[in-house]
């Protein structure tokens, strides 16, 4: 479009020199004629004396004066007759020139105008075009709205189903740790129950075997079970006996046994303090383990 219009000016300047050009051939077309109207005058002047002379007899006899007018129009006339012959030759030229300008301006004009006809013909194949890409970019965005709600509601999916993976996870996880726990109270329970049973055997067989220490300190509420449990440490599980020979007797059958080794207490070995009465007045919720626990 842009060359369209630069050629358009180029061509209205060219058009325009043309114009200037032809109105100078015809300015020195009209000097030529009448150049060659004065030159034609001037030469009729000069066949009219000679057609006197002639007639004369070629004895025409002239005054001095007279004789002096004719050599000076006869000067004058040769003077001006050859002026115009120069003046002629140099607007021929001059018109050969402008000519020849005139035959090139053409000749360009016909360029810019074939040229001019090439871009518009282009430009209409260039707007063809444009018109199948606007409409094909017209589908295209339909087509894009269309993939992206597709890709928002795949998105909304996703984002659903990693709520409930993460939902199912959670409840695995949960399961994971259910399970664990009864396994391990499982376990639990029968190490408790193995333990038991080999204690109720000791018990039988060693009259000075009192009992676990679980069996023999229960808390008097359930909400001491966690504090006395720590309180007792790993003396929780230990049995209870008479004295180091029960114990030492005890330790030989497990071993006979190969049943699980036990931890002892004998009470005959064990130096019992005497409780600080002033840990009692330390008010809120503490309390002291030994108020807390029953004995058979």
């Amino acid at each position: 479009m842009e060359e369209i219009t630069r050629l358009t000016s180029k061509l209205k300047s060219t058009s325009k020199e043309l114009s200037k050009k032809k109105e100078e051939k015809r300015r020195h077309l009209d000097e030529v004629e009448k150049l060659e109207n004065d030159l034609r005058d001037v030469t009729k002047q000069l066949e009219e004396l000679r057609e006197k002379s002639q007639d004369a007899g070629g004895k025409l006899q002239l005054v001095d004066s007279e004789l002096e007018t004719y050599h000076q129009i006869k000067e004058e006339a040769g003077m001006k007759t050859a002026k115009l012959k120069d003046e002629k030759e140099v607007l021929d030229r001059q018109q050969n020139a402008d000519i020849e300008a005139q035959k090139n301006l053409e000749e360009n004009i016909q360029q810019l105008e074939n040229r001019k006809q090439e871009l518009e013909l282009q430009e209409k194949q260039m707007q063809t075009r444009l018109k199948k890409i606007l409409d094909a970019v017209g589908k295209h965005k339909e087509d894009l709205t269309r993939v992206r709600k597709e890709q928002r509601e795949m998105k909304d999916k996703l984002v659903d189903s990693r709520r409930k993976y993460d939902m199912l996870k959670a409840k695995i996880s949960d399961l994971d740790n259910q399970l664990r726990e009864l396994k391990a109270d499982r376990h639990e329970n029968e190490r408790d129950a193995r333990l038991s049973q080999a204690v109720e055997t000791l018990k039988r067989l060693f009259p000075g075997v009192h009992g676990r220490m679980t069996d023999l300190c229960r808390p008097t509420q359930k909400k001491y079970n966690l504090a006395v449990t720590v309180a007792m440490g790993r003396f929780m599980d230990a049995v209870v006996v008479e004295d180091e020979h029960t114990g030492k007797e005890c330790i030989k059958y497990l071993k006979e046994q190969r049943l699980p080794p036990q931890t002892f207490i004998p009470l005959q070995s064990v130096r019992v303090k005497p409780v600080i009465e002033k840990l009692r007045t330390l008010g809120g919720t503490a309390k002291l383990v030994f108020d807390v626990i029953q004995y058979p």
